[in-house]
């Protein structure tokens, strides 16, 4: 079976009309895409063109095709808050206070417990869990330009939505173009026991400018979401929020490192799961205070599951290239700022009709 996982330039599909939703087909008008260059070299120069199958569709049978280790991999994925939470009711309703003691004792020494990234455990995770994912999801990246985008090269690789959970990075994770680097995450979820080990295990990282720094000055791109946790507060059926006209740390970060800014948009990862939460001032004042956005959401059959929802991720062009520059001017900032939110506009707008969403709207805020 073919790999969910399509590239494209520019491709143009038609989207499903079968309850709504939208296609993840990659073949464009010409019914030619470029295949997904996951098992080539990172020193590939190129990707030769071959037809493509139409990647399945949320109603195709197919989809339930996963493995009981499938599911597995998938619930260690996305359902570690539920688990601890699980295994905490657990431990106060049934055992005993001294063996209940204990165990609380560990899950709090695995709270600050240091956790290697690139040990053999960490890689056997990644190697089981990534293909699950990308099987999950009929999932196709489509690039701006090709040729502007050099694999293995390190960038600040700035993503929008967030969504409830961005889990549209996972494209990247076993792509070339990011293959070796980091998505950065709200520090809040590694002081959180099991949680922190399966992320990090994952090749996610604490979102801050001294880890991420490390990264991109060993030549690994980092991916993050500038928007962050901040866009949950203002999601809205029928539409698609970036949070980011205030946020400049990102590209400071790439400034500083003389490393481009990627902007890219992820298509349908907002329809991944269902969602609920309360509004008002206290709620963002809350949010604000935990450092994430408490949200009731629910995916398949009611768990922390994604639904299998087509994702069309859009890679931009680079900008912001320049020579490291320990401090940049505000002025500087600013300019390439506002280029990388222009740049994240006109994706939107050039692609959501390719994606499947010709009339949603993107509220950059």
């Amino acid at each position: 079976m073919a790999s969910p996982l399509r590239v494209a330039n520019g491709a143009r599909h038609p989207h499903a009309e079968s309850g709504g939703a939208p296609s993840a087909s990659a073949g464009g008008e010409d019914g030619k895409a470029l295949q997904s260059p996951l098992h080539l070299p990172q020193s590939s120069p190129s990707l030769a063109e071959s037809p493509v199958q139409s990647p399945l569709s949320p109603q195709s049978p197919a989809l339930s095709q996963h493995s009981l280790l499938d599911w597995v991999a998938l619930v260690l994925w996305m359902g570690w808050m539920h688990i601890l939470l699980f295994l905490l009711l657990l431990i106060a309703l049934t055992f005993p206070h001294p063996l209940a003691l204990a165990l609380l004792t560990l899950l709090a020494t695995l709270s600050v417990t240091p956790v290697d990234p690139d040990g053999p455990m960490a890689k056997a995770y990644r190697r089981w869990l990534y293909p699950v994912v990308l099987r999950h999801f009929p999932m196709r990246i489509i690039f701006d330009d090709q040729g502007a985008i050099t694999f293995g090269k390190p960038y600040v690789v700035a993503v929008e939505p967030h969504s409830v959970l961005p889990v549209g990075l996972a494209a990247f994770m076993r792509h070339p173009m990011c293959a070796q680097g980091v998505a950065g995450a709200t520090s809040a979820i590694f002081r959180v026991p099991l949680l922190r080990q399966f992320w990090q295990w994952a090749r996610l990282a604490p979102a801050t400018r001294a880890v991420l720094s490390r990264v991109l000055q060993r030549g690994h791109p980092v991916i993050i979401v500038p928007g962050g946790v901040q866009e949950c507060l203002f999601m809205a059926p029928g539409k698609e929020v970036a949070f980011v006209r205030s946020r400049f740390g990102f590209i400071r970060l790439a400034l500083e490192q003389g490393v481009p800014v990627v902007p890219c948009f992820i298509f349908g990862q907002t329809a991944a799961y269902r969602w609920w939460k309360p509004g008002g001032a206290w709620y963002r004042a809350v949010a604000r205070r935990m450092g994430f956005a408490p949200i009731l959401f629910w995916g398949m059959w009611g768990s922390p599951i994604p639904l299998r929802t087509p994702l069309t991720v859009v890679v931009g062009k680079p900008i912001g290239q320049g020579h490291p520059d320990p401090h940049p001017s505000k002025e500087r900032v600013a300019a390439v700022h506002a280029e990388y939110v222009s740049a994240l506009e006109r994706l939107f707008l050039d692609y959501r009709a390719q994606a499947g969403y010709p009339h949603m709207h993107l509220d950059i805020m």
